[in-house]
């Protein structure tokens, strides 16, 4: 599916084991850079049992947002966050949103929960506003 709105990139940080699925359903809108494992985080209060890699990903608006609504609704226990304070915009699982919730921290650092069910038009509209896409 080709789109008409600008590219950008984005930074996904996933587990190891999702790696591959990704690459399966990478296209000429959704390219993917080599991954790259992520340092563990002394801070973290979390036992992981997985590597966690990090990838850049240039793709259309509307695939981020159909992205980030497969991972807030796929994820088990954990939602998604999109932290468009960073350059490049941050996607991850965060055990610390709710499943089927996507926090979203804009560019000013201001939060805002949304629910994963909310139309995918209406996610992509909320995205493209937060990462300053059209305006």
């Amino acid at each position: 599916m080709a789109s008409t709105e600008a590219r950008i990139e984005v930074r996904l940080e996933l587990p190891q084991e999702v790696l591959e699925a990704e690459r399966l359903i990478a296209s000429p809108d959704y390219l993917l850079d080599e991954a790259k494992a992520l340092p563990p985080d002394p801070q973290a209060m979390e036992a992981r049992f997985i590597e966690p890699v990090t990838l850049i990903a240039s793709l259309t608006l509307f695939i981020l947002a159909e992205r980030v609504l497969h991972f807030a609704l796929t994820r088990g226990g954990q939602g998604v966050m999109v932290d468009a304070s960073t350059k490049p915009p941050r996607v991850s699982a965060l055990a610390g949103v709710p499943q089927g919730f996507v926090l979203l921290i804009h560019p000013d650092g201001k939060p805002e929960t949304v629910r994963a069910d909310l139309l995918p038009a209406g996610l992509t509209d909320l995205l493209g506003k937060a990462l300053k896409i059209g305006n």
